[in-house]
C-alpha cells in the first residue's frame, strides 16, 4: 500500500463516506450531496441522494433534472404523458383529463399525447367522458350543459335537447324561443315538440304566438297574412265564412257585415245598401221607398231608393212602397216625405190626388 500523504476532494459526480480510500460514482436516480441533503453541484461529495418524485438523473449526477410539462418520471425515465392525459411538469404520473376538457399542447391546441395541460371546451361543444383529447359539437337542436344541467358556454360535460317551442343550431350553447308568426321545427319543417332545429314561418290564414310548436288556423270571421302573430277581424264590409281564411269576401249591395262576420246580412226592412263592402245599410228617407235592383219595393235586401209618385207620400225608413194622400190632402210633386193640406176655401173628397178644388158658389168647405 501507498502511504497517503494528504487527502483529494472527490470528484464532481462522486461521493465517499469519513475513511474511504475511493470515491464511488452517483448512482442514476441519485445525486450527490455534502451529506445533510444539500446538493454539492460540484466536487466533494459525502453521499448520494435519491431524487426526488418527478425528477431523474443519469449516472454521476449533481442534481436532478425535473420531468418537463406533457412528461412523467416512473424508474428514473421520463416518458410522455398517454392520449388523454397531461402534466405540468414535475410529475410522477401524468393526470387523467376531467370531462368537459381536452388533451392539448402548449397552444392550446388539441394532441393525442405529451400533453401539457387541459383545455376547457369552447362553446358549443361537450366532452361526456374524462380522458377526452378532442370535444364533440354540439348537434342541431341541443345545447350544452354543465355538470348541474344549466345551458354554458365553456367546459360543458354533456347536451340535452331543446324543450318545446324552441330551436337552436348546431354548436349551441343556448336554445332560442320560437319567435311570434314562426313555429319550432325539424329540417323539414314539421313542428315538433322537442329537439328543434329551426324554425318555419306560419302559412296565411294561421298564427302563433312566441315559442310555439305549430300554427293555429284563423277562425271563421278572421283572417291572415304569412308569419303573424295573431288573425286580423275581417273588416267591417266584409267577411269569411271558413276557417284558416287568407282574405275576406266583400259584402254585395243590398247587405252589410260588422267587424269579425262570417256571413253578409241583407239590409233590413227600410234600409238599402247602393255600394257593396258596406258595414251598415242607409235608412230610406222620407219621401223615397227601398226597392231591388228592378226597382220593385223590398221588404229587405235593398240595393236603392225610389221617389214616391205624385199623390203619395212615405215616411223615413218606409220598405213597402208610399201611402195614398189622403182625402183633403195632396201630393202635388214626386218624392214626398208628407201631404199638402187644401188651402181655404178649397177641398178634396179623393185620396191619392195632386191638387185642391175650388168651392163653388153657395157652398164653402166643412173638415
Amino acid at each position: 500500500n501507498t502511504a497517503a500523504v494528504d487527502e483529494e476532494p472527490c470528484a464532481a459526480g462522486y461521493y465517499s463516506a469519513a475513511g474511504a480510500t475511493v470515491c464511488t460514482q452517483a448512482t442514476a436516480g441519485y445525486y450527490t450531496t455534502d451529506g445533510n441533503g444539500t446538493p454539492t453541484n460540484g466536487a466533494g461529495a459525502a453521499a448520494q441522494e435519491a431524487c426526488a418524485t418527478g425528477f431523474y438523473s443519469a449516472v454521476g449526477a449533481t442534481e436532478c433534472s425535473s420531468s418537463q410539462a406533457g412528461y412523467y418520471v416512473a424508474s428514473n425515465i421520463e416518458i410522455p404523458c398517454t392520449s388523454g392525459t397531461f402534466s405540468l411538469g414535475g410529475a410522477s404520473e401524468c393526470t387523467t383529463v376531467d370531462k368537459g376538457y381536452f388533451a392539448s399542447d402548449g397552444n392550446g391546441d388539441s394532441t393525442d399525447g405529451a400533453a401539457v395541460q387541459q383545455t376547457p371546451c369552447s362553446s358549443g361543444y361537450y366532452s361526456d367522458t374524462t380522458g377526452s383529447t378532442v370535444c364533440t359539437i354540439v348537434p342541431a337542436g341541443s345545447f350544452a350543459i354543465d355538470d348541474a344541467g344549466v345551458a354554458t358556454a365553456s367546459a360543458a360535460i354533456d347536451k340535452t335537447v331543446c324543450v318545446g317551442g324552441t330551436y337552436s343550431n348546431a354548436a349551441a350553447s343556448q336554445c332560442f324561443t320560437a319567435a311570434a308568426g314562426r313555429f319550432a321545427s325539424s329540417s323539414d319543417n314539421t313542428g315538433v315538440s322537442t329537439g328543434a332545429v329551426r324554425t318555419t314561418m306560419c302559412s296565411a290564414g294561421t298564427y302563433s304566438a312566441a315559442g310555439s310548436t305549430t300554427c293555429t288556423n284563423c277562425a271563421a270571421g278572421e283572417f291572415s297574412v304569412s308569419g303573424a302573430s295573431e288573425c286580423s277581424n275581417c273588416p267591417g264590409g266584409s267577411y269569411s265564412d271558413t276557417p284558416k281564411s287568407t282574405s275576406c269576401q266583400t259584402c254585395q249591395m243590398g247587405e252589410y257585415a260588422q267587424p269579425g262576420a262570417t256571413v253578409c246580412i241583407a239590409c233590413p226592412s227600410g234600409r238599402y245598401a247602393d255600394t257593396t263592402g258596406l258595414s251598415e245599410c242607409t235608412q230610406v228617407p222620407a219621401g223615397e221607398y227601398a226597392v231591388d235592383d228592378t226597382d220593385s219595393p223590398v221588404l229587405s235586401g235593398a240595393v236603392d231608393t225610389a221617389n214616391s209618385a205624385v199623390g203619395r207620400y212615405s215616411d223615413a225608413g218606409s220598405s213597402t212602397g208610399c201611402i195614398d194622400c189622403p182625402a183633403g190632402k195632396i201630393g202635388p210633386t214626386a218624392g214626398m216625405g208628407v201631404c199638402e193640406s187644401c188651402g181655404a176655401g178649397q177641398y178634396q173628397s179623393l185620396t191619392a190626388k195632386t191638387s185642391c178644388l175650388l168651392a163653388t158658389a153657395g157652398r164653402y168647405t166643412a173638415d
